[in-house]
């Protein structure tokens, strides 16, 4: 790894510039109930396409269940609930090939992005970007948990996990795995995520583009604003012993304690624990997220350019002899065109999206 000044960005800080071996992105996990349970024969099928091309089915008590269950909104009653773990294209396009694409009912997924980094490199690799990262509109705190970073709580409906001591669950390489979790169907369809064909055809550089933000803090600007607040003056110029105020109160509120891990920090954390007390976003700078991102996959297009996943009970449903139609929820985005989430190209590669939010601009 190398140290990159930031001083010709204007910036007046440095930060770890890392260059991963390259980044590989899967499905982690996909649960879903099923209208119609599969039959001996078709789960056979099922089994032997996962053996051969990847994934396996989670059979815990917990996540698998053939009892009927009725679910709110939907027309008739779900026959089996499954999950499977880390499925293989192939995998996904057998079931549909057995039951449909609107046969399957999501409930819940996780994304997978894995920066492949040499293993001397990869736990200092890991520390920087959970110093880093940071999610928008964040209201809960931020916890470890034997090694796992999660920006949320466990119950939250979106949340990100990010840990180093596993390697790539498709390779076995040492990586940083992080992982964007989306729980209920009006989640996975308000990031586009509804249906099994979108987890086909996902272009995961514009996935994860808007969703891994890195900033870091400007110290000089922070310790000003900390001296302000305790002497009730309005400085606006900065003085020799702003930068280092700005840095003792960072290491002070923004310390992460794991019993794995030990102790790291992370600008979320301090964010969770000082916003309350001064305007700490004012002092964010928003640096380049490209070397986390893989490659895209159609130039010309842009993830967020695409019309949203529409709802399950949107389309018709067929059953019982009789034809049901059922209106969008308040909750989850109809199937027509909308505008685009504003983005701004990255300063240092045009085809990388950066999302845009109330971060300042340097």
């Amino acid at each position: 790894m190398s140290i990159i000044s930031a001083a010709a960005r204007g910036c007046n800080f440095t930060f770890d510039e890392l260059f991963p071996i390259r980044v590989d992105t899967y499905p982690d996990v996909i649960q879903f109930h099923l209208w119609d349970a599969l039959g001996p024969r078709e789960r056979a099928r099922w089994h032997e396409c996962m053996r051969a091309f990847g994934g396996y089915e989670n059979q815990h008590p917990n996540y698998y269940s053939n009892e009927p269950r009725w679910i709110r909104g939907q027309p008739r009653l779900f026959r089996e609930r499954l999950r499977v773990e880390q499925p293989s294209p192939e995998a996904l396009r057998m079931l549909m090939e057995l039951r449909g694409n609107h046969g399957v009912y999501l409930t819940y997924g996780e994304r997978a992005l894995d920066p492949i980094f040499p293993l001397d490199d990869v736990e200092e690799a890991s520390f920087v970007i959970r110093r880093h990262l940071m999610i928008r509109n964040h209201r809960s705190q931020l916890t470890s948990d034997r090694g796992t970073m999660y920006i949320n709580p466990a119950s939250s409906r979106r949340n990100i996990g990010l840990y180093h001591d596993k390697g790539s669950k498709p390779t076995r390489e040492p990586c940083v795995h992080i992982d964007y979790r989306m729980k209920g169907h009006a989640t996975l369809v308000a990031n586009r995520l509804g249906w099994l064909d979108d987890w086909l055809y996902v272009d995961d550089h514009a996935f994860f583009a808007p969703r891994l933000i890195q900033v870091d803090l400007d110290y000089g600007r922070l310790g000003r604003l900390l001296q302000n607040r305790k002497r009730g003056e309005s400085r606006r110029s900065g003085r020799v012993m702003d930068r280092s105020r700005g840095l003792w109160d960072f290491q002070e509120h923004g310390l992460v304690e794991d019993a794995v891990t030990g102790g790291y920090l992370s600008i979320q954390r301090y964010l969770d624990q000082r916003r309350r007390h001064i305007d700490v976003y004012s002092c964010l700078i928003q640096l380049d997220n490209y070397y986390l991102l893989p490659k895209r996959r159609n130039p010309n297009t842009h993830y967020t350019d695409q019309v949203p996943s529409a709802p399950f009970r949107h389309f018709q449903a067929h059953g019982m002899g009789t034809t049901t139609h059922f209106r969008p929820s308040k909750t989850t985005f109809p199937r027509t065109p909308t505008t685009s989430t504003p983005v701004l190209a990255s300063r240092t590669s045009k085809s990388t999206p950066i999302p845009c939010h109330r971060l300042p601009t340097r």
